[in-house]
């Protein structure tokens, strides 16, 4: 969580709506964390062109998130 909050909610004042995974994402950095995970969880990896994008990437720095991620998606189908 530290990682992820250094990363992008430094100077938010200065963010862009864009920014962020979801409207409600914005309400602070543990929504915009848990929203932007389950983005990481159920959507396809972008290619990280916004604020947004690079946030899901974000998690494929962590080989335990990605083999949970794999487990997630798994169970869905």
């Amino acid at each position: 969580m530290n990682l992820f909050v250094q990363r992008f909610w430094t100077d938010i004042y200065d963010e862009y709506e864009d920014d962020f995974v979801t409207e409600y994402a914005i309400e602070g950095p543990e929504e915009d964390i848990a929203e932007t995970f389950m983005k990481f969880v159920l959507v396809k990896r972008p290619k990280g062109k916004t604020v947004a994008e690079k946030k899901i990437l974000f998690f494929y720095q962590f080989r335990e998130l990605i083999n949970m991620r794999k487990e997630m998606r798994d169970s869905l189908k």
